[in-house]
């Protein structure tokens, strides 16, 4: 594991804690948790809004979308 050091507010702080000993762990552990949390969270959403800039990108290409798919989407991606 990586050391980190992160400051917080005060109130940021309190609720955490709150919130650890609700969930009965550390705060370490709900910090790793929560980055976890919005780490997977985070990149569905961005690869949803990517997603979503494809549709209608591509109407004049529609016969060979079947062929050219991973051609197309790079393109998107790269972005």
């Amino acid at each position: 594991m990586a050391r980190t050091q992160i400051q917080l507010t005060e109130e940021q702080h309190r609720l955490l804690k709150a919130a650890a000993r609700q969930k009965e762990v550390s705060v370490t552990e709900l910090v790793r948790q929560s980055v976890d949390f919005w780490l997977a969270n985070f990149t569905a959403e961005e690869n949803y809004t990517k997603a979503l800039g494809v549709l209608g990108r591509f109407q004049d290409c529609a016969s060979d979308v079947s062929e050219k798919h991973d051609e197309y989407m790079s393109e998107v991606w790269s972005r």
